[in-house]
């Protein structure tokens, strides 16, 4: 028998927001398993540039279904430029505050109400049993999951948290309590709830233990079929990096300027950068910015580059994201700059690059040497990301579905 999966989301191909991309593989390798997927999702369009993973949901598109994404203008235009603007500002924030107080700065604030009555629509129709729905932004997490008070046992409710809600709330703080109060909800709804990686899971599980059964980890992963060429040890001067340009990461980027001159290296920055995040080092002439490429591209671009960087805020330490197994996968030698956490052990645990540990930074010009001489004795490991394909980790939601 075939099994029916509903996915409800915000941003999907065409859109090129990472928050789409790990959902349209993953919906592509469902649909490849034998599975009848369904998506519901916005037609808000993230950026101009054409969306990196748009291929993947091909063989289903006629099963896709784009709902306008309804953001508030006080959302989309954070900084209005002339008096009429400023004024539909203050209109349209005020409205927010009146009807959804505790969320008004949530992307999906009037989407979810959308969303939530298409997916009765087609859970109706096409009797579909199990409806995975991924956040955030949240009030689509907390509104989707209501469909579970309607059609109880009937519907498998899979909950993906692909960041985290309110593990740091304050509850002081009237707005952030009552978002607690629907993240409580959304999880004593769900049959199942996603979350990326080991930390999260025990973050998770130490709020809520009545529920701790529930959490399973469903990493972010990536497309095997793209690294089928093995790659030979590239240029030690030739840098590259691939990513969102992090704010707050000032000491983390004078570090990496300090290198490049130290080491006399270019650096290529395949990236989207924002106006809001300018380091000095963006304007060094050893650095060359591009825009963002599709993975398979960026792959076949860098394959004689010696060193893939691993930049990302102190928040994200512990967390391995799908850039990371990429990176391993690749068989590139990956500099990591930022704080201790179990991104860097695991590159010292496994010596697949080196890990750069601000707290511990004395000596550039030591470490400037240490990064050359473990290049030198670096040997790939790629075989350490093979459980993160898409491939693999399917059967995760595939064994979850009824």
């Amino acid at each position: 028998m075939i099994k029916k999966v509903l996915i409800v989301l915000f941003n999907f191909p065409p859109s090129s927001s990472i928050g789409g991309r790990r959902w349209a593989y993953l919906a592509n390798q469902l649909d490849k398993n034998n599975t009848d997927v369904y998506v519901v999702s916005s037609d808000y369009i993230y950026t101009s540039y054409e969306c990196p993973w748009g291929k993947t949901i091909d063989n289903f598109k006629d099963k896709i279904y784009y709902l306008p994404h309804k953001q508030p203008f006080h959302i989309l235009t954070t900084n209005p430029d002339n008096f009429q603007k400023k004024i539909k500002y203050r209109v349209d924030l005020l409205k927010a505050k009146l009807l959804k107080p505790d969320s008004i700065y949530d992307r999906s604030l009037y989407f979810s109400d959308d969303a939530f009555e298409k997916a009765i629509e087609l859970i109706n129709k096409y009797k579909i049993r199990n409806v995975i729905v991924s956040g955030g932004p949240f009030q689509l997490l907390y509104k989707i999951s209501l469909l579970k008070n309607m059609f109880g046992e009937n519907l498998n409710l899979l909950l993906d948290l692909r960041d985290p809600w309110t593990e740091n709330w304050n509850i002081q703080t009237e707005n952030q309590k009552s978002q607690r109060q629907k993240q409580d909800m959304a999880l004593n709804l769900a049959n199942i709830v996603f979350v990326p990686n080991e930390e999260m899971k025990k973050e998770l599980e130490i709020v809520w233990k009545q529920h701790a059964n529930k959490i399973v980890i469903l990493p972010h992963g990536y497309d095997s079929e793209i690294f089928q060429q093995k790659k030979q040890k590239g240029d030690f001067k030739k840098w590259f990096y691939a990513g969102t340009i992090y704010p707050l990461m000032e000491e983390e980027y004078l570090i990496l300027e300090k290198f490049i001159y130290d080491l006399n290296v270019c650096v290529s920055f395949y990236t989207v950068t924002n106006i809001e995040v300018k380091y000095k080092i963006l304007e060094n002439p050893s650095v060359k910015i591009y825009g963002t490429l599709a993975q398979k591209e960026l792959f076949e671009k860098t394959l004689g580059f010696g060193i893939a960087l691993f930049l990302t805020p102190s928040t994200y330490k512990d967390y391995k994201s799908t850039k990371f197994y990429e990176i391993i996968k690749s068989g590139t030698f990956m500099l990591y700059i930022g704080k201790k956490g179990e991104v860097s052990k695991f590159i010292n645990e496994y010596k697949i690059g080196y890990a750069v540990e601000i707290d511990f930074v004395k000596d550039i010009n030591e470490i400037a040497k240490n990064i050359q001489k473990a290049f030198d004795n670096f040997e790939p490991k790629p075989y350490l990301s093979d459980n993160y394909s898409f491939e693999n980790l399917t059967h995760i939601v595939t064994n979850r579905l009824i």
